[in-house]
């Protein structure tokens, strides 16, 4: 499915432009009624033989089925209000999001606002985990929703984001399987940013997210220094690609610095020997219009990591840190350009 595939995209470096959306199979197979009722507009046989020929008249007709369309969300609303952990829950959401991508073809801005703030509550419901939804039905409505909002522009693919969010939430915890599927979708959205499908995603909300969610972001932490490397040696295809994974990767140190949970550190430090190997690996290319600039980035990645292990005693053999300082120093030595990671150097001196 979608997110089995992007995620190995992502792993593997294929993260271009021109690729198109593998078209999603899923099809909802239940709840026509409800869908009939917030997704059509259309008069059938029997009501047109009510309005022969009067365009007002089918204007007061689609009038008549808007305004009942926001009566029946109130109704939902009332019931999400009583079964705040309905089984339905992930069923109506998808409706919701179906609706406000409707209501954007009609025009119909109160349609679509109402389902838009109904969606954005239901991210929002402290209870939402209590849904009896299984790892494969929220694992499969993640796909479809993902599918959707690569396809569509920015404001209909708003609700396919919301109901998102709303299975990413039930994923939460510390469960390996629920864990496994939110890395998976988070992976696939970065492909889709990265690929500049998702048109409703910007960077902040990987921000946001991963940083109030760090184990997740340490899930995802070793593809996402990957692509920071040049194409020609499995990185990602763009400038724009690589940018962004730096951002990305940096941020998440930034956050890792301020972190206390002793799980996460473990994970920081299982990642350790890789981070050493990238730095180490990207101070030897030369092939960058302005390696000083890159060098830079992978030993403030480096050090921010080596800092903060160092800070919380999780390790005491500093070897990659004494072969990374030497090979700084043989850089300096050989290249006047490098003159400016004197200061990277200084750095080290409190750690050694």
């Amino acid at each position: 499915n979608n997110i089995r595939i992007m995620e190995k995209e992502l792993k593997d470096g294929e993260v271009d432009d021109e690729e198109q959306t593998k078209k999603e199979d899923i099809i909802l197979k239940s709840g026509t009624e409800l869908q009939g009722i917030l997704l059509g507009n259309d008069i059938d046989s029997d009501e047109e033989a009510l309005f022969p020929h009067s365009t007002e008249s089918k204007k007061a007709h689609i009038k008549l089925i808007n305004d009942f369309k926001l009566r029946v969300l109130d109704y939902i609303g009332i019931y999400l209000e009583a079964t705040p952990s309905s089984p339905k829950l992930q069923f109506i959401a998808r409706n919701l999001a179906d609706a406000m991508k409707v209501a954007i073809q009609d025009n119909n801005t109160a349609l679509y606002q109402k389902a838009k703030n109904m969606l954005a509550e239901l991210v929002k419901k402290k209870d939402a985990k209590a849904a009896k939804e299984s790892d494969e039905e929220i694992r499969l409505c993640a796909s479809e929703m993902l599918a959707n909002l690569m396809k569509y522009d920015a404001k209909k693919a708003e609700g396919y984001k919301l109901v998102l969010l709303f299975c990413m939430k039930l994923l939460e915890g510390e469960e390996k399987e629920k864990s496994k599927i939110l890395t998976g979708i988070i992976k696939s959205l970065l492909v889709g940013y990265l690929k500049k499908r998702a048109k409703c995603i910007q960077i902040n909300f990987f921000t946001d997210y991963l940083g109030k969610h760090l184990n997740v972001a340490w899930n995802i932490f070793s593809p996402v220094l990957n692509l920071t490397l040049p194409k020609e040696l499995g990185g990602a295809r763009t400038e724009f690609q690589r940018k962004i994974a730096a951002k990305l990767v940096g941020y998440i140190c930034k956050r890792t610095a301020k972190c206390e949970d002793a799980k996460i550190l473990e994970i920081v430090l299982a990642k350790y020997p890789k981070i050493y190997a990238m730095t180490d690996e990207a101070l030897k290319i030369q092939t960058w219009k302005n390696p000083v600039k890159y060098w830079e980035q992978y030993l403030a990645i480096f050090f921010g990591i080596s800092e903060t292990l160092s800070r919380h005693h999780m390790f005491t053999d500093l070897e990659y840190v004494k072969q990374i300082k030497e090979k700084v120093k043989g850089i300096i030595e050989a290249n006047k350009q490098a003159a400016g990671l004197k200061g990277k150097l200084k750095q080290f001196e409190s750690l050694t």
